[in-house]
């Protein structure tokens, strides 16, 4: 038996996942909204590379909680939506930012 990709089996699938412009409109709800945080906890990147001096250690950890929490409450399509798992995936398949990944299972 053959199905097309209009057969009510596949249909359930798209329903489940998120379409790839959801995936983009939820990325940039979250950056616009975290913009600000994101763009301090890099500019404490030693090198371009994720290492920080000891002396900013505290501020990097609340930079990084500051990201967490706010993952948790993103304003997107008239409702707050936990996107801490999109985080992880987006961070999973950045290279430049991929370190972060581990703070947002």
């Amino acid at each position: 038996m053959l199905v097309d990709l209009h057969s009510p089996q596949l249909e359930a699938l798209s329903v489940a996942k998120p379409n790839t412009n959801e995936i983009t409109d939820m990325f940039v709800a979250w950056d616009t909204y975290v913009s600000d945080t994101m763009k301090a906890l890099i500019s404490f990147k030693k090198n371009n590379v994720w290492l920080f001096d000891v002396k900013d250690i505290h501020i990097v950890q609340s930079l990084i909680t500051d990201l967490q929490e706010m993952s948790k409450r993103i304003p997107y399509k008239d409702q707050m939506v936990d996107m801490t798992n999109m985080v992880h995936m987006w961070f999973s398949v950045c290279p430049e930012n991929h370190p972060l990944k581990r703070f947002f299972k």
